[in-house]
């Protein structure tokens, strides 16, 4: 079964007395990024097709931000920055 972008969520349920929190997606996006950091706890399937996957993940882990962060570079800074990284690319290969 498909699922429209529109209708697709990732949802993060935290008990207040459990130690564990239960998150469950149907966001293909972040199922691969959930993949990458936690194990599958129990796969939801339609018609053979994934639907949905939930996580059981430890509530020390998840974090929230108050703001995204910003960085204030100068030119030479940002300059500096890119030589960094193109010689990290290089080393790389």
């Amino acid at each position: 079964m498909y699922i429209p972008v529109k209708e697709q969520e990732t949802v993060i349920q935290i008990d207040r007395t459990g130690d564990i929190a239960r998150v469950y997606s149907t966001d293909a996006t972040m199922i691969c990024k959930l993949d990458k950091k936690y194990e599958r706890y129990q796969v939801h399937k339609q018609n053979r097709k994934i639907v949905g996957v939930e996580y059981r993940v430890d509530k020390r882990l998840l974090s929230w931000r108050s703001a995204p962060a910003v960085s204030h570079m100068t030119d030479e800074q940002k300059k500096a920055a890119g030589e960094r990284l193109k010689k990290a690319r290089q080393k790389k290969k």
